[in-house]
């Protein structure tokens, strides 16, 4: 799973817990209330701490409407279609959910310590969670305060966010915050707070979400929204067909087929558009728009637009489109399809008639043209197709990585 470097977020949340009260025990109290005093003092001005940066002026906090909107979606996080609320004590997580913990960060002086942590499922570990944890009480009753999840560990959404695609974010919530161009390398993010200091930061480059909310005053209720419910989205899907043995030609025009391009039971022309997309199982999360390569004639006025793939919520790899300068990004055809190395897929996925899933020894096996860069150990198969106005050429790429490319250049 790819991660960001955490630690500089965990610092600054161990400042903020720094900040609370810890208030006598002057009569037996339940293992929640143990917890309430946790949010003490906490607003917008912790959540600065928190990011590490100044927000500037209070406009730059979510209005009042907005606040709401992402308070309420914090107690409506969806993980693999199992519904967790913010902050949740780990004893009261869904049905087959644990917390593995990791690093310790005491607080001198104080009776809680912060842990790091992964959230998991069984075997399959679904993101990083951030643990305060009362000391004398069991690790159960540590209180899960943060949360950073991936479309590659886990299908996720935020209340009506159901990627960290701009678009899906100011629907479900409005203009950000805080729009930084590039953050650790992970490129442009969306950084949410709301007037109440509950913080949501999301990284389109890799679809990732950090979610972190202080206000330990709701644990019970918080533990009656929990739910688990079962995660099949992947089962009884249509298998592939096997690989033909025999020795054949690789056709371009397989990519323009109505099965040009098939995730699990989706299919469609490797050269839809992006708005064809839409209502679909895929969905696109737009990260960066780029001009065209200077060594493309006659493109000058041509941009990409690459964005991350997802089939019913996961990560599958990329895609790059191209359009005119000027033209809306919908109307964008498709001119790139990057797989992720099948060991990586939740299904199989098939570009021009040949599936992620087949081997690089049958792919050598089964076609005559191929040819291995000799530097990256790549397989390369090129091809070409004509439609009635329009006149293709089709490389099909197999990485020394078990990554599939397929580009698609019109001349």
């Amino acid at each position: 799973m790819k991660k960001l470097k955490i630690f500089p977020i965990f610092a600054a949340i161990v400042t903020a817990l720094s900040l609370t009260a810890c208030l006598p025990d002057r009569k037996p109290v339940s293992v929640y209330e143990k917890y309430a005093h946790v949010s003490d003092n906490f607003g917008s001005d912790t959540a600065e701490k928190i990011l590490g940066r100044k927000l500037g002026v209070s406009s730059e906090t979510m209005n009042a409407e907005n606040s709401e909107k992402l308070r309420s979606a914090i107690h409506d996080i969806r993980i693999n279609n199992s519904r967790i609320a913010l902050p949740l004590m780990i004893c009261d997580l869904p049905q087959g959910f644990s917390v593995i913990y990791g690093d310790e960060y005491k607080l001198d002086g104080y009776d809680f310590s912060m842990f790091s942590g992964v959230l998991a499922f069984g075997e399959s570990e679904l993101g990083d969670v951030y643990i305060a944890h009362r000391r004398g009480l069991s690790e159960e009753d540590g209180v899960i305060i943060g949360m950073m999840i991936s479309s590659d560990g886990c299908k996720w959404s935020l209340g009506e966010a159901r990627n960290s695609d701009i678009k899906s974010l100011e629907n479900a919530f409005g203009k950000p915050s805080l729009t930084e161009s590039d953050v650790s390398g992970y490129g442009t993010s969306y950084f949410y707070v709301s007037d109440s200091g509950e913080v949501a930061m999301f990284f389109p480059k890799i679809n990732n979400a950090f979610i972190f909310a202080l206000n330990c005053t709701e644990l019970e209720e918080n533990r009656s929204l929990c739910e688990y419910v079962p995660y099949n989205d992947f089962d009884n899907l249509t298998d592939l067909p096997p690989a033909s043995e025999e020795k054949t030609d690789f056709e371009g025009e397989a990519a323009f087929s109505e099965k040009g391009i098939v995730i699990g039971d989706f299919s469609c022309p490797a050269n839809i558009t992006v708005g064809e997309l839409e209502n679909t199982d895929v969905s696109l999360v737009y990260y960066e728009t780029e001009a065209c390569s200077e060594e493309m004639e006659n493109e000058e006025n041509f941009v990409n637009d690459t964005y991350i793939l997802l089939y019913k919520g996961r990560n599958i790899g990329a895609c790059q489109s191209i359009r005119k300068e000027e033209q809306p990004r919908e109307e964008a055809e498709m001119c790139l399809w990057l797989v992720s190395g099948r060991d990586n897929l939740p299904c199989d996925v098939s570009l021009a008639d040949i599936p992620a899933s087949r081997s690089r020894d049958s792919l050598e096996k089964g076609f005559n043209l191929y040819i291995v860069d000799p530097e990256l150990n790549d397989y390369e198969l090129f091809g070409s197709y004509s439609s009635e106005d329009k006149e293709y050429f089709v490389t099909y790429i197999r990485r020394d990585s078990g990554s599939s490319v397929l580009m698609i250049e019109e001349f």
